[in-house]
């Protein structure tokens, strides 16, 4: 393994304080990923479907983790993978290409992209899981977009190659009580100045599709060829159709519905999901923004507005907002 030498001991030496730094370093995450058998599935079926595409060509694998994803493409027939990562989790990685008798064909560097010697200068393709919740929250993408201007020969690949943002409402009176008028009364106690944080703050969770109440609407594509890193901050206004009327009686009763949004690749079909709560009149149909309010331009359809705010050392999707 290049880059900074490492000994079978950093794990066993890790503290509490070190996998607080190092969460990836955890065994649980990458547990998680790899049982998750839509995600890895997609991935092992793109690379080992397609052997002509990897057959004697140099792969760079980008934030290996444990290297499942390079030892696909090894086993695919590529003459040799470079797969990189920061995190204290690529010892073990290397122990797994060993055991598995990739050692002569994966070689693992440790370190950040930006700032590595790799082995090799120019790859023919780039392959990483880079995706995080709602797409880009905590995603690797400007990571990715480096190492394809420094790494990736002209005309090269890079898997997954596009990427698509979808956004749809729901209704869900339940996860409203357990997520937000939980906050009327803990324990006995007034804590509803938290609601206003609560309903504006993004949750992650699965959503049953009996819930969604709108058409999905696309917000934005991403070709990871051309994109550039400033494409990742954008502002985008779309239109959301409902699809059933959920007044029960009259007069027409006020509740909450979610905006849900979710994210999908062509080598990934995992989608995650992510809500905010809007203000929705049931007998109508309409809805606008809980932040700031705003008038429906129709009783079946309003325009809101998509916002993405990317620092420049992570992808985080930050907030929604209104038009």
């Amino acid at each position: 393994m290049d880059s900074t030498p490492s000994t079978s001991a950093d794990i066993d030496d890790m503290t509490s304080k070190d996998y607080y730094a190092d969460s990836y370093a955890h065994f649980g995450i990458h547990e998680e990923m790899l049982k998750d058998t839509v995600r890895t599935g997609s991935y092992r079926n793109a690379i080992m479907n397609n052997p002509h595409l990897f057959k004697g060509k140099t792969v760079l694998d980008v934030g290996c983790g444990t290297g499942i994803l390079s030892m696909f493409a090894a086993k695919a027939g590529a003459a040799h993978v470079v797969a990189i990562d920061m995190s204290n989790i690529i010892d073990q990685a290397q122990k797994i290409i060993d055991a598995n008798g990739f050692s002569g064909r994966i070689t693992m560097v440790k370190g950040k992209l930006e700032e590595a010697t790799l082995p090799i200068q120019q790859f023919d393709i780039i392959i990483s899981e880079w995706m995080g919740y709602f797409l880009l929250y905590e995603s690797m993408l400007d990571t990715v977009l480096l190492a394809r201007d420094r790494y990736l020969k002209p005309g090269g690949l890079i898997f997954p190659d596009n990427a698509t943002m979808y956004i749809a409402a729901i209704e869900d009176q339940d996860y409203k009580e357990e997520k937000i008028n939980f906050w009327d009364n803990v324990y006995g106690f007034d804590y509803s100045c938290i609601k206003d944080i609560a309903i504006r703050e993004p949750l992650v969770d699965t959503v049953e599709l009996k819930s969604v109440v709108t058409d999905p609407c696309t917000i934005k594509h991403i070709d990871l060829l051309t994109a550039k890193k400033e494409d990742l901050t954008f502002e985008v206004p779309f239109a959301l159709r409902a699809t059933r009327n959920d007044c029960k009686a009259q007069p027409c009763m006020r509740t909450r519905s979610w905006l849900g949004s979710t994210s999908r690749s062509n080598a990934h079909t995992k989608g995650s999901n992510s809500r905010l709560v809007l203000t929705r009149n049931t007998r109508t149909g309409s809805k606008q923004c809980s932040i700031p309010q705003v008038q429906s331009h129709s009783p079946m359809e309003t325009p809101f507005l998509a916002v993405s705010r990317v620092p420049q050392t992570n992808a985080t999707l930050e907030t929604w907002t209104s038009q």
